[in-house]
């Protein structure tokens, strides 16, 4: 496939995460929404958890289409899924259907964004794949910026009572048909050649399973690296401060992050950018633990965070779910990027315990939790640089035999 084809698919299926961003940005609107419907307090419960629970099913169905089943039906299907009652509420505009329609966006919404990826990076050209993959991802961003849009029109005083839940749901209707453009371009078998693993068992156990390990490291690092415990005892002092108003710098240096890995990705390399992310955010961990125990000046820990969130994006958050793709084998790589998400539960699960425990009020606190990152990001590095392979310029038959010869070597 020539690049020129390859990016005008990119730029059409970054439809389905821009309108993802869409939604959680326009979400903080639907309070309004539902207020102005007359629903009551159970009603606006299972609205709000209808979405995420659609999504995850969606995700998980996806991961297992992409893999088994007919992509090009599976994609078109998914479109009409989405467009279909997304119209038909902008006529039927009653209560059960805005709350069925929250289930069906989130799950097709969740089902197109695994299978799209997968899809994406199988077809992008060798040298540019990192790339796409991010582009792709941070098209959700730009989703993001919607609200801005919505808030110009609705919220003025005199147009909160105006508010209605099909409004933000048009694009729904409307966009993903241009997605149908590029069907021709979808295969209905994802992959022709007989696949070398006879089932999902060989592709992690047996001479296989240091690939699950490379996994539970990855989501480890993911999980504690993000520094979700920063962003906790950070929005605390702002809100404490009165300085909400600076609030979004951090969700910025993450982006700008991002968008910087976009041009080192594929030039430098996963390995040597993501080792160097490991080192810098170690380093930057060990600072901020002795900082933060004897300085206890607002913009000096501000600015400490959002370096830490810069780099973390640029060097370590991207590159994750691309060396995982690249160490899952071809036909798998779905069902192993549903395996990762679900390793990931557990250190998801006992970070937030930590974070419940956390004491805001806590002299020490923020020290703590340098200290926490710190060790997890050491340890970590330590193992990865052992197992982990340069994939830089190679396709994906030439890293999944180097990842064999890998593993022959340390074993």
């Amino acid at each position: 496939m020539t690049l020129k084809k390859s990016i005008l698919i990119l730029i059409l299926i970054s439809l389905i995460p821009l309108l993802k961003g869409l939604d959680s940005s326009i979400s903080r609107l639907f309070e309004y929404f539902l207020y102005n419907r007359s629903f009551n307090s159970s009603q606006v419960q299972i609205f709000e958890m209808l979405f995420t629970l659609g999504f995850a099913v969606g995700s998980l169905l996806g991961g297992i289409g992409i893999d088994l089943w007919n992509p090009k039906k599976l994609l078109t299907y998914s479109i009409l899924a989405i467009v279909i009652p997304s119209g038909i509420i902008q006529i039927l505009d009653i209560n059960a259907l805005i709350i069925i329609h929250r289930f069906i966006l989130g799950a097709f919404l969740g089902f197109l964004m695994i299978l799209l990826q997968v899809y994406l990076f199988e077809i992008a050209p060798t040298k540019h794949k990192g790339k796409f993959l991010i582009i792709f991802f941070l098209t959700g961003s730009i989703g993001g910026l919607g609200l801005y849009a919505y808030q110009s029109i609705f919220m003025a005083d005199s147009n909160v009572a105006d508010l209605k839940y099909v409004y933000s749901q048009l694009p729904y209707a409307v966009f993903p048909l241009l997605i149908l453009f590029i069907i021709r371009q979808i295969p209905n078998k994802l992959y022709t050649d007989k696949l070398k693993y006879p089932d999902l068992k060989s592709v992690f156990l047996m001479n296989k399973k240091f690939i699950l390990i490379i996994l539970i490291l990855l989501s480890i690092i993911s999980v504690y690296g993000n520094a979700h415990m920063y962003f906790f005892v950070t929005s605390h002092l702002m809100f404490e401060n009165n300085l909400e108003s600076i609030w979004s710098i951090t969700s910025y240096s993450g982006t700008f992050g991002s968008i910087i890995s976009i041009f080192l990705i594929d030039s430098v390399g996963r390995k040597k950018l993501f080792l160097f992310g490991c080192k810098a955010l170690i380093l930057i961990s060990f600072i901020n633990s002795i900082v933060f125990l004897f300085l206890s000046n607002f913009y000096v820990i501000f600015g400490l965070v959002n370096l830490y969130f810069f780099l973390f994006s640029l060097a370590i958050s991207m590159s994750v779910l691309i060396i995982i793709l690249e160490y899952l084998p071809s036909g798998y790589r779905g069902r192993g990027l549903i395996i990762f998400s679900i390793i990931s539960w557990i250190p998801n699960g006992l970070n937030k315990i930590y974070l419940n425990a956390l004491s805001v009020e806590w002299k020490y606190t923020l020290s703590t939790s340098s200290i926490v990152i710190f060790g997890v990001l050491i340890t970590g590095y330590l193992i990865i640089r052992k197992y982990l392979i340069d994939t830089k310029g190679l396709t994906l038959d030439e890293i999944e035999s180097k990842i064999i010869d890998n593993k022959n070597n340390v074993a």
